[in-house]
């Protein structure tokens, strides 16, 4: 059975709002490495303020927000998908 080791390292650029994320993956099988895999990805994030005004000027109200898939959890520094519920203004 093979066996798939995947380390991120964040580099945090808050006064641009964006967060380069550098990942370097391993394959493993049988206690051996038989593939490597660096990949690099720029992440913009979002303040819930931000997205606040987002639906706002959409038209819609922001009702809800959490960590993605904790209904019941709180955002926090932490938090790399979020999810945020947005109802119709009347």
């Amino acid at each position: 059975m093979g066996k798939i080791l995947q380390k991120g390292r964040l580099i945090n650029l808050p006064t641009v709002l964006i967060a380069p994320v550098h990942y370097d993956i391993s394959v493993n099988r049988d206690g051996k490495i038989i593939k490597q895999i660096r990949e690099n990805h720029v992440m913009r994030f979002m303040f819930v303020q931000e997205m606040a005004i987002l639906m706002q000027s959409a038209g819609l109200k922001l009702i809800h927000s959490c960590p993605f898939l904790e209904p019941d959890g709180q955002l926090s520094t932490d938090t790399w998908n979020a999810t945020f519920v947005a109802q119709k203004e009347p």
